[in-house]
């Protein structure tokens, strides 16, 4: 009986807190309301009170009117998206809604305010343990709703912080065991579940730091152990390296250009969101498999897709040759805050950024263009973009087009989930607060000029049209990488449309033949 009394002692008094703390006032002491939201949405997600994240999410938007600094600002977004993530475990519960559907509003909102505290000034002066846990965080989220390319990347940049980071090193490890169900290429499976298993290991091993959350490594050890079931030889180190055939580069002059696209994860190369090693320092430009009729022509979303590859490659190239001209070094290298006096190389070098990005961001509306073929769906008028192609008749008002809410492609909804990552649209708001500065440089580089400065003019002398280097090459490397992301989702989700179609055309071979002759007419 006394042991009882113990177990319940605790809960008691939570449940006493969480009471207290829905009946209280906010209070008007940015600092202490703050204190009291961080308490308010811990206890309502562990109790999984819907009454107290209601109230939670009410005290954050009275919070947001008030004064802030940066940290505050990253604090109540960081408090704000955890109350998003509790409302969906909530109503999930309540509805018994699955985690297949595509639309997930509470995960867009949680997402929103992740990606608002990382991208703020102020998110590198937070202590290192908080700055992990909101970079997992949004990772987590990311591969909740399959988009595993941006989930990967928020993992890495946990583990820089803290390489010990158990709950990024292990979810690092399960999100990339579950990418590697969905790639098409089986030789590369290995790979993924060697580098995956690595993960794991780490996460389990006795220097991996949780911070009180013990649960954690116990899941991530009974994930371990179906990985190493899963490899033939688990035992082998080399079966743990990312080390596969790869097609050799050359050392020398384009050293630095594919460091710098290992860096930025720009090849063609899936395993490129793995590593950055010359196993991913190639492009794969397999398309996907059709089955062979003397009636059916290569689709045509098939051969758009491969020019948009070679357009994509060769926006990379002009964007690299661009960042590493030697007229850009030598900037650099010099510290020239005045490049009006440099020589026509340096302002070739830009002109050719700029080509290289407005190339590059026109290839997001033809990556639609290229689903709307293969899917059938209904002609755009030239007015379907990548964020609004998913809907009935381009839409949002409309709900999502039936093809794609039947669909268990998996990886077509981490396209859609990448999408929402675009500048905002009509009735299509981005989960990203800093993607709309993408469309501006695109509207402006299209429509009016823009003039490359070297460094940031004083505030009094703010010139219009002007963007300094850095920001235009952070622009166009965020650009390439949308594009490059984008491509690969795609690619490997008509790879598992396609072997649908072949398992259909094999048990009815006769719509088969029709679908072969329409194919042929359409194209």
């Amino acid at each position: 009986m006394a042991r009882k009394k113990i177990s319940v002692a605790p809960t008691r008094t939570k449940n006493m807190e969480l009471d207290a703390l829905i009946k209280s006032v906010p209070g008007r002491n940015p600092a202490l309301l703050l204190d009291k939201i961080g308490v308010l949405v811990e206890l309502a997600g562990r109790q999984k009170n819907p009454e107290a994240t209601e109230k939670a999410l009410e005290w954050c938007a009275i919070a947001k009117r008030k004064k802030l600094n940066g940290v505050q600002r990253c604090l109540l977004d960081y408090y704000t998206a955890n109350a998003w993530i509790s409302r969906h475990h909530e109503k999930k519960t309540a509805t018994r809604r699955q985690s297949t559907h595509w639309e997930q509003p509470e995960i867009e909102q949680a997402i929103f305010h992740l990606q608002k505290a990382v991208n703020d000034p102020a998110f590198p002066f937070l202590d290192e343990l908080l700055r992990c846990k909101i970079l997992t965080g949004l990772g987590n989220q990311f591969a909740f709703m399959g988009h595993f390319i941006s989930a990967l990347t928020y993992w890495d940049r946990a583990i820089e912080i803290d390489p010990a980071f158990g709950m990024a090193l292990g979810n690092r490890g399960k999100g990339i065991a579950e990418y590697a169900e969905l790639i098409a290429d089986d030789d590369k499976k290995p790979v993924f579940f060697g580098i995956a298993l690595e993960n794991l290991l780490a996460s389990t091993s006795d220097t991996a730091r949780y911070f009180g959350d013990g649960q954690g490594k116990e899941y991530f050890r009974a994930e371990q152990e179906k990985i190493e079931a899963m490899l033939y030889n688990p035992d082998d180190k080399t079966s743990l390296a990312c080390a596969t055939s790869v097609k050799g580069g050359k050392a020398g002059k384009n050293k630095s250009a594919r460091k710098w696209k290992l860096l930025h994860k720009l090849y063609l190369n899936p395993v490129n969101d793995l590593c950055r090693t010359p196993a991913a320092a190639y492009d794969l430009m397999e398309q996907p498999e059709t089955m062979p009729s003397s009636l059916r022509m290569t689709p045509q979303a098939f051969r758009f897709l491969l020019q948009i590859r070679l357009e994509y490659i060769a926006a990379r190239q002009l964007a690299c040759d661009s960042i590493h001209a030697k007229a850009v070094r030598k900037v650099k290298k010099n510290g020239l805050a005045n490049t009006e006096n440099e020589p026509l190389a340096y302002s070739l070098a830009m002109e050719s950024l700029k080509l290289a990005y407005r190339s590059a961001y026109s290839l997001l509306p033809k990556i639609a263009q290229v689903i709307r073929l293969y899917f059938r769906l209904k002609p755009d008028h030239g007015k379907t973009g990548l964020k609004n192609v998913w809907y009935r008749d381009g839409n949002p008002a409309n709900g999502l087009a039936s093809v794609f809410t039947r669909s268990d492609n998996w990886l077509l909804r981490s396209l859609f989930w990448l999408s929402k990552e675009l500048p905002s649209e009509r009735l299509l708001p981005s989960i990203n607060a800093d993607s709309d500065r993408l469309k501006t440089i695109a509207d402006e580089l299209e429509n009016r000029y823009l003039r490359v400065v070297e460094l940031e003019p004083a505030d009094d002398a703010i010139v219009d049209n002007t963007i300094t280097r850095d920001k235009l090459e952070k622009a166009a490397t965020d650009v390439l990488s949308l594009v490059r992301n984008a491509i690969v989702y795609l690619t490997l989700a008509l790879h598992i449309e396609e072997k649908k179609r072949r398992q259909t055309e094999k048990d009815n071979p006769e719509s088969a033949e029709y679908a072969s002759v329409q194919t042929s007419l359409n194209a």
